[in-house]
């Protein structure tokens, strides 16, 4: 439900939403956007005192417990693209309304700016 409602407040505006297989279900521990502008919105969510996580800043393939598979940087270009785009909301089962509206109006407030 906190999913949906971030995506019916944050939608149109320029990120990419997790998106949804319509044959099964999604348990969101994560509610993890991307955009080019990554940086950008860490930078003004965490002013407006919204906590961003990046879980995943290193391309799977490039992990050191993968490097023995041999891939190297830029062999897997999309993965280590999505890698620096990607940053999470906050995503727990106690969020209220109001939070998650005050979230949505963080990450609109800072939109609007890098779109400027």
């Amino acid at each position: 439900q906190i999913a949906d409602r971030y995506d019916a407040l944050l939608a149109g505006l320029p990120l990419v939403t997790p998106g949804r297989a319509g044959y099964s279900t999604h348990s969101f521990h994560q509610y993890t956007l991307r955009s080019p502008h990554r940086e950008s919105f860490i930078k003004g969510l965490r002013e407006q005192g919204i906590g961003v996580a990046i879980y995943y800043p290193i391309a799977l393939h490039l992990q050191k417990a993968y490097l023995s598979l041999g891939y190297r940087a830029g062999e897997l270009p999309v993965s280590e693209q999505a890698a620096r785009e990607v940053f999470s909301l906050p995503m727990f089962p106690e969020l209220s309304d109001e939070q998650i509206e005050q979230v949505a109006e963080a990450v609109r407030r800072v939109a609007f700016l890098v779109r400027v």
